[in-house]
């Protein structure tokens, strides 16, 4: 006789983002590593004492980038059930969020700017008496996104076997 599973539903997600979505995050970095740069550049040209503290996170900031683009694609799992939406993410914390599917008011498929030339779009689920409201799963290809957005309606009106 088999014991009971004690992993939650989000646990057992095993749905993933689309790869390209690890450049995405990283390029990301890469331009808060530009910003940060620039202000380095700015500061320097007053206070030269802190030339080597700003340059190194300048510098270090898209390494850092990188490696956290790849451990949250890692770690970011979603499923649907019949019940509602499971998501699995976060970087050091681990974050459950289950969305019952009474709960879902409204389903958008976004276009991110620096996700447009990947051919990534985010689709949004915005749900009824939550703090915030709304739960994203980023990095999906256009034609998986459509399929996700179709079931999590017809979920939402009530329709079984999604």
């Amino acid at each position: 006789m088999d014991e009971p599973s004690s992993r939650s539903p989000a646990e057992s997600a095993t749905n993933r983002l689309h790869p390209r979505i690890r450049i995405v995050w990283a390029i990301k970095w890469l331009l808060v590593g530009v910003v940060a740069a620039v202000v380095a550049t700015i500061v320097l040209s007053s206070d030269s004492s802190l030339e080597r503290p700003l340059l190194a996170v300048a510098a270090a900031t898209p390494v850092v980038g990188l490696l956290l683009a790849v451990v949250r694609y890692r770690r970011f799992r979603y499923a649907v059930t019949d019940d509602g939406v499971y998501v699995r993410r976060g970087l050091v914390t681990v974050n459950e969020t289950v969305v019952p599917a009474a709960s879902i008011q409204q389903v958008d498929v976004d276009e991110p700017l620096l996700a447009r030339p990947f051919g990534l779009v985010s689709v949004r689920l915005y749900t009824a008496g939550t703090f915030g409201g709304r739960v994203a799963i980023p990095g999906l290809d256009s034609d998986t996104a459509a399929d996700l957005a179709d079931r999590l309606d017809r979920l939402a009106r009530g329709e079984s076997g999604v």
